[in-house]
């Protein structure tokens, strides 16, 4: 007889296989994690942000000493408002809009495909987005509104407004900023490895990701890293997965809001799409939900510095306290 008693253990080969299926099944999620955690151990202890984190800090500039976190400052001001522009029906903000949204700024979407006109300045806006879609940096035919959107682009970095672009919208930001278009060697589609640089820990939004992941790719055009930019991510075919331009524009040459919808929407809307697709090497849904937290955070932290621009634009210029 085999028990407590004598000092036996009760543990079935049953129990004992189970167990090993379920730690072999989270081996693939425990090295992300641990790599993870290895990065923000190496940060100052103030930015040592979980991923369930969706409302960072306030940056300093929005601190009083009275009121650390901001709450009341938050109370009183008005609302960021943010363009966003949209390539095509069914390539939108995504997730990005809900954690926007959830951090308090407007977003005004207007998707260019539906013939929606685009405003002349961002005088109305205190950020600008500019999402993926079909067209080609490297062709202004079946794009009618590049001439537009690169203006807005200009201001925003002549300027200083926060911007972020996503696929087409980063190689529109780095031909903006002088870098150069070019057709990549093959198309990067589906689930792709990439990692960080060094400059990725110490950049205000990016530096909560992780060394290495699998993100969203949908492309094959990609843009030469310009003179004074900072590149965050990288792929072994496509250098430059994320960069930051100047201070406050940043591109990803990836979708980081992807989520469990957008491959099998293209999978079935576009044309080519699924034989590009190179087949993950992994648990796909595992590579949605990581790379799910880890975007979640890196939209928080941009909404942050939407925030604090907004902030210090409205102090700057009493008039545009009373615009709507």
């Amino acid at each position: 007889m085999t028990g407590a008693a004598d000092g036996g253990s009760t543990t079935s080969p049953v129990h004992i296989r189970a167990a090993t299926n379920t730690l072999l099944s989270r081996a693939m999620r425990e090295r992300y994690r641990r790599e993870h955690l290895e990065q923000l151990n190496a940060l100052p202890t103030s930015d040592k942000i979980d991923y369930a984190v969706r409302t960072p800090a306030l940056p300093w500039a929005l601190q009083t000493p009275s009121d650390p976190n901001g709450s009341a400052t938050r109370i009183r001001r008005k609302r960021g408002r943010l363009l966003v522009v949209q390539h095509v029906s069914f390539a939108g903000p995504g997730p990005l809009r809900a954690h926007l949204e959830a951090a308090g700024l407007v977003l005004d979407v207007i998707d260019v495909s539906a013939a929606a006109a685009l405003p002349s300045t961002l005088e109305h806006y205190d950020a600008l987005v500019v999402l993926g879609g079909p067209q080609s940096v490297l062709d202004r035919q079946g794009w009618p509104t590049r001439t537009q959107e690169a203006t807005l682009v200009a201001e925003a970095l002549r300027d200083e407004v926060p911007y972020l672009g996503v696929c087409l919208g980063a190689q529109l930001l780095g031909v903006e900023a002088r870098g150069v278009a070019y057709r990549g060697p093959a198309a990067e589609v589906g689930w792709t490895p990439v990692a960080t640089t060094a400059q990725c820990a110490f950049d205000p939004v990016f530096r909560v990701v992780p060394r290495r992941l699998h993100v969203m790719s949908s492309h094959v055009d990609h843009v030469s890293l310009p003179a004074g930019a900072t590149r965050l991510m990288s792929s072994s075919a496509y250098p430059n997965q994320a960069f930051r331009v100047g201070r406050i524009a940043w591109g990803t040459q990836f979708h980081p809001e992807a989520d469990a919808a957008f491959a099998a929407t293209r999978r079935r809307l576009v044309p080519g799409w699924a034989e590009d697709e190179v087949p993950a090497n992994g648990d796909e849904r595992f590579f949605e939900r990581h790379a799910g937290a880890i975007f979640a955070a890196v939209f928080s932290r941009f909404a942050a510095v939407v925030d604090a621009a907004a902030t210090r634009r409205r102090e700057l210029s009493p008039a545009l306290l009373n615009r709507p």
